[in-house]
């Protein structure tokens, strides 16, 4: 896997940055990925409160590392994102990196283990992942109203402070599975207030805000070492 170095306007979040106070409460292959969230209130105030939050990220300008872990076999993954304007973004999943930016037909999709880009958006590259490359965008607006229809009691709303940073999140519960019939699943969404995802933790993958800028790192559309 290939991650860049942290940049010095980033800044590496202690645990202890992180205080929780729990309250009540596409892309077709060939296609520029789009971050246009699903503006429509789903009626629940703690679930509506991280969807507003979501519509911001368009307009964001921020860099990200995250840290990935996908609980069904074990996987752990690298993964950075950066905003520099509407329209110029890069997400990279591994060696996997998806470049937007103004002017293109179609984004690009780069491997960076050999240098080599195809001129197009190829979701599939990521697929084993778990993850799409708007997984921050519109999939992730996607899934949090799905989880929102199928929570089997009132979401629960609660914050979080990132270096002084308000975050915004809420808590799904959801219908045991058969193999676990006593267990409640859950599924919790946290996002800053420019819509930056901080955490998500659910069954099926675990993202974990690990650097934050507040600031684009150019480097991040670079393809070379």
């Amino acid at each position: 896997m290939v991650r860049p170095a942290t940049s010095p306007a980033r800044r590496t979040l202690p645990l202890a940055a992180i205080a929780v106070t729990i309250g009540l409460g596409a892309c077709a292959t060939g296609t520029r990925a789009e971050l246009r969230p699903d503006l429509a209130t789903t009626g629940n105030e703690a679930v509506d409160a991280v969807l507003s939050r979501l519509a911001e990220l368009p307009t964001a300008v921020y860099a990200a590392d995250y840290d990935v872990h996908l609980p069904f076999n074990g996987t752990d993954i690298e993964v950075t994102t950066t905003q520099a304007e509407p329209n110029r973004r890069s997400l990279t999943i591994g060696d996997i990196r998806f470049i937007v930016e103004p002017g293109q037909t179609s984004g690009r999709t780069c491997d960076l283990s050999n240098g080599e880009c195809e001129p197009r958006i190829v979701p599939q590259r990521v697929s084993d992942a778990q993850m799409t490359n708007d997984f921050f965008g519109t999939s992730l607006v996607a899934r949090l109203r799905r989880d929102a229809g199928l929570a089997i009691r009132a979401p629960e709303a609660s914050t979080e402070d990132l270096d002084g940073a308000p975050v915004t999140c809420v808590t799904l519960a959801f219908s045991p599975p058969a193999s676990a019939p006593n267990s409640t699943p859950t599924s919790t969404y946290c996002v800053l207030d420019n819509g930056v995802l901080t955490r998500l933790i659910a069954s099926d993958i675990e993202v974990t805000l690990t650097d934050y800028s507040d600031e684009a790192d150019e480097r991040q559309f670079e393809i070379g070492p």
